[in-house]
């Protein structure tokens, strides 16, 4: 390389290192007055947000399955005499179908049983002569179908249309030999003894009571040529129900539902329901007897232990059959504990500025920065949010409120 070349490259590199430390001096002065004003406070601003359009919800929903007011659960009957085991023969219903009085829902041993409208279950067979609110109840299930006279007494018009009831279903009536059991007959008009001895006898076992009618076959767990002495099928009927199950804080809320508060079925436009009660359900899924009627919307609810061998449930009484309803589907419950008023306007709760007098407002922030404050009535408080009604002034939907004021120190 050339003395002029290496000259030329000297001289660059003398001028580039010049003009880095000249660059570095005056950098560092800038930064001094930089961080000098980084460290003065900013000038005040507003934090805001926006008035929004009411109506505020206070609202949970909850979710519960679709059952009948009553369940009853058909079993079969004891062996007869004679008849060394019973065994499931035939089961002519299906879930979903509907029974009416009279109606087979099961065959054990080839013996029908047979639902007929009821208080109580049946406790006796049931012959000539017998008396007693056993023979009443009969007597005012077969009145509906032959026009029975009920009087309680099994007495030959009884006994006439219990054997037609018989017939109609497709069976013979059962006969005793009444001097073979060691039994008298009893007194007065009866149906004249078959072959002098045999008289009707409607096994308790094949009279299955229920309390209203038509129900619903809820299942059928009985199976042909299963054991004809367990369950066989169950039953629903009466008004229709949605049960929930709670855990404490759930039930504290449902029994906490403040006065004017309603619950839904399905959504916030749903039907309305009513909470019939809160009770504890036993391991097998019945209730156990303890539970509580609903208390009314302005109870204080009480302290809610756990129970031991079962959960708590609420139960709703739905008005008519839900829409699509079915047994077992799972449907919510919308419990609206409160609604604002149509012409409430929604703010954050940090907008609310409480005076010493107890009074409400909330500051308005101005195109030009400046403020103007609006007295307001609150009218709900949900999570945070508000729904007042202006006492002062103006407060439309889209104005920003203050929530907080930037001026260097902590937000009040």
């Amino acid at each position: 390389m050339s003395r002029r070349r290496m000259a030329g490259w000297v001289a660059t590199v003398c001028f580039l290192a010049t003009s880095v430390w000249v660059w570095h001096v005056g950098s560092e002065a800038r930064s001094q007055a930089h961080w000098a004003a980084r460290a003065t406070p900013p000038s005040p601003s507003l934090v805001t947000a926006p008035v929004t359009a009411g109506p505020l919800l206070d609202s949970t929903t909850l979710s519960g399955a679709l059952s009948r007011e009553t369940v009853l659960t058909v079993t079969g009957p004891t062996a007869r005499p004679g008849v060394s085991r019973q065994v499931i023969t035939k089961v002519p219903v299906k879930t979903g179908q509907s029974v009416r009085s009279g109606q087979v829902v099961a065959e054990v041993s080839g013996r029908p049983v047979i639902v007929l409208s009821g208080r109580f279950p049946a406790y006796r067979d049931i012959g000539d002569g017998d008396e007693g609110p056993d023979v009443r109840q009969v007597q005012q299930a077969l009145r509906a179908r032959y026009g029975t006279p009920v009087t309680g007494r099994a007495d030959s018009r009884t006994l006439a249309d219990l054997r037609r009831l018989y017939r109609a279903i497709g069976y013979p009536a059962l006969s005793v030999d009444r001097a073979e059991a060691g039994e008298e007959p009893s007194p007065g008009p009866s149906v004249p003894p078959a072959g002098g001895t045999k008289v009707l006898c409607v096994p308790a076992g094949e009279l299955f009571f229920v309390p209203d009618l038509p129900a619903v076959v809820g299942s059928t767990p009985g199976r042909v040529g299963g054991d004809g002495s367990g369950p066989l099928v169950t039953l629903t009927g009466g008004k229709w129900q949605l049960r929930v199950r709670l855990d404490p804080a759930i039930e504290r809320l449902v029994e906490s539902m403040p006065k004017g508060g309603q619950f839904h079925l399905d959504d916030a436009e749903g039907p309305v329901v009513r909470l019939l009660e809160i009770r504890t359900v036993g391991t097998d899924g019945q209730p156990d007897g303890s539970g509580k009627p609903a208390t009314g919307a302005s109870a204080t609810p009480e302290p809610v232990e756990a129970t031991e061998g079962g959960e708590r449930e609420a139960v709703f009484v739905l008005t008519g059959k839900p829409d699509g309803a079915a047994l077992g589907q799972q449907r919510e419950i919308f419990m609206e504990r409160g609604r604002s008023s149509a012409d409430a306007v929604v703010v954050p709760a940090s907008a609310l500025w409480t005076d010493a007098g107890g009074s409400v407002s909330v500051e308005i922030a101005e195109a030009d920065d400046s403020t103007r404050s609006v007295a307001v009535e609150v009218v709900l408080s949900v999570g945070g949010r508000v729904a007042v009604r202006p006492r002062t002034g103006e407060l439309p939907v889209g104005a920003r409120v203050v929530v907080a004021e930037r001026d260097g120190e902590a937000p009040r």
